[in-house]
């Protein structure tokens, strides 16, 4: 069996590297696939090969094109879960609403960062982002319809603002109900704003608490130790949240109702021992508090790194912090820093863990497929590896209902996914002539009885960024696989799709 058919069937990474860390053209797709899921074009690759040193102005420029936006909103993605099948919202059947709806806060998020504004303003926003799906559903005002399309509008009932906390998006993803009073929600914004997750303190609950019992929950919650060293903090932030929107009312905040800690909890709205009015204050205060700059720093750095944050980057990430605050917390200014790094780049940083080969997680794979190609696995108009689809998950992807990091290694599953995805690719990119088509087949004549080495040469260094010549090993069973199709009565055309589809399957592919 040959080597690269070897590849395809374990999936494995050939490209490990020594604690010199990557080569610069590795560190340019490396930044490309992260901010614009993509590979660096020709021109790009020729001009760090002429310039050293010049793949830091390009990865600047990256920050810079319309991809970038996307690839932002996935960044954040997995923090806020709000790409959910499952999401709960009054919008009936209106599929579109529903998906619409789930990119709200990521919206915000991406305009934010792609305008280069404080990240202070993903709390202390006055404004949101909607699309006409939407405005049918929700209160919201100023949308131009003949404009159409994503737009900044405002939620035009009596709510505060305060950027993501105050929108629908967030309140009918995590609802609350009678019994709860907010403090699901209060929870769910500590772990996202603040990666600071209450159901994951270490506390020894108390097993004999009736939990049938109200009067005895409440109780503990006021007295039991162990309970009052989380509702202490909890509640008086959930406080700020009552008045938002349940599943059932039409996504319309009630002023009226925002008094109700009053008769449930008791616990006037307070964070940090900073009493407030309303959810605008609590924003305010949350833009402050400095885990909230240290919990965005350590989001973008996990994200782009690929790896979850040890102790050891403790001192990386104060660095990285400290640059993100003296920019006025801008998102740009710290991703030039951690791309910059020294464990980016593969190298080793004393005993921090070195990333040698990320693999592609289903966003970036879903984006380098069709840019390569453009072709997208999609149903109903939905980027299946992008939504809560049961493919996402399969393919590497993090599920909504619950964890913090996504698998970082191959699997079976992983491996069938791209396969698939492979194979549909590359026949979609010869049938229909896109993609890469015109750059690399144009002279080509599809129907001849032999391959042209050259454009297989051109292929393998494409698809999998490493330069060969017509007489590489490889090329040559590349010719031995077209050449084996075409036997098998395959049409020349198709022999085509065999070996691109074979390029895309293979491990070096998805690992970068």
């Amino acid at each position: 069996m040959s080597a690269i058919h070897l590849l395809v069937l374990l999936g494995c990474r050939t490209n490990t590297h020594e604690p010199e860390g990557l080569t610069e053209r590795e560190i340019l797709t490396r930044a490309s696939l992260d901010l614009r899921g993509k590979l660096p074009s020709s021109e790009e690759i020729k001009m760090i090969q002429s310039q050293p040193g010049k793949v830091n102005d390009l990865m600047d420029d990256f920050l810079e094109e319309d991809a970038f936006g996307l690839r932002i909103r996935d960044l954040f993605a997995g923090a806020y879960r709000t790409r959910s099948a499952l999401y709960l919202l009054a919008g009936g059947d209106d599929a579109q609403f529903e998906r619409d709806a789930g990119e709200e806060i990521l919206k915000l998020i991406e305009f934010i960062v792609v305008e280069d504004r404080s990240f202070s303003e993903v709390v202390t926003a006055d404004y949101t982002f909607a699309t006409e799906s939407m405005i049918e559903h929700w209160p919201i005002s100023n949308y131009d319809h003949d404009e159409g399309g994503w737009q900044m509008v405002e939620y035009d009932d009596d709510r505060p603002h305060a950027g993501v906390m105050t929108t629908n998006s967030f309140h009918t993803r995590y609802l609350s109900n009678d019994e709860n009073y907010h403090r699901s929600r209060a929870n769910a914004l500590s772990r996202i704003l603040l990666c600071d997750n209450y159901l994951q303190r270490p506390i020894d609950f108390p097993r004999t608490i009736d939990l049938t019992d109200e009067d005895a929950i409440n109780n503990a919650i006021n007295e039991n130790p162990a309970c009052v060293s989380c509702h202490a903090t909890l509640d008086p932030m959930a406080s700020f949240l009552f008045g938002f929107p349940s599943e059932d009312d039409g996504g319309i905040y009630d002023i009226d109702r925002s008094w109700e800690w009053e008769e449930t909890t008791g616990k006037a709205p307070s964070f940090n021992g900073i009493e407030g009015y309303d959810a605008a204050d609590l924003g305010f205060e949350i833009a402050q508090d400095p885990r909230f700059s240290m919990c965005a720093t350590r989001r973008v750095f996990e994200g782009l790194t690929g790896r979850k944050a040890t102790s050891e980057d403790n001192d990386a990430l104060r660095r990285f912090n400290t640059v993100f605050i003296e920019s006025e917390m801008r998102i740009k200014t710290l991703i030039k820093s951690i791309v910059r790094d020294s464990v980016y780049r593969g190298r080793t940083a004393g005993n921090r863990t070195t990333v040698g080969a990320k693999i592609m997680s289903p966003e970036v794979l879903d984006l380098a497929i069709k840019n390569l190609t453009g072709y997208r696995m999609l149903r109903d108009e939905v980027a299946l590896l992008r939504s809560d689809d049961d493919l996402h998950v399969l393919g590497g992807g993090l599920s909504h209902r619950a964890g913090d990091y996504a698998p970082t290694t191959s699997n079976v599953s992983r491996v069938l996914v791209q396969s698939q995805l492979a194979e549909a690719a590359a026949n979609y990119m010869v049938d229909q002539e896109s993609g890469l088509f015109d750059e690399l087949f144009a002279d080509v004549d599809m129907d001849a009885d032999q391959p042209d080495l050259e454009v297989l040469a051109q292929l393998h260094t494409t698809i999998l960024g490493i330069e060969v010549n017509q007489n590489h090993v490889e090329v040559k069973e590349l010719s031995d696989l077209w050449q084996a199709l075409v036997d098998a009565e395959v049409d020349p055309r198709q022999a085509w799709a065999g070996v691109v589809s074979v390029l895309l399957r293979d491990a070096r592919f998805i690992h970068y």
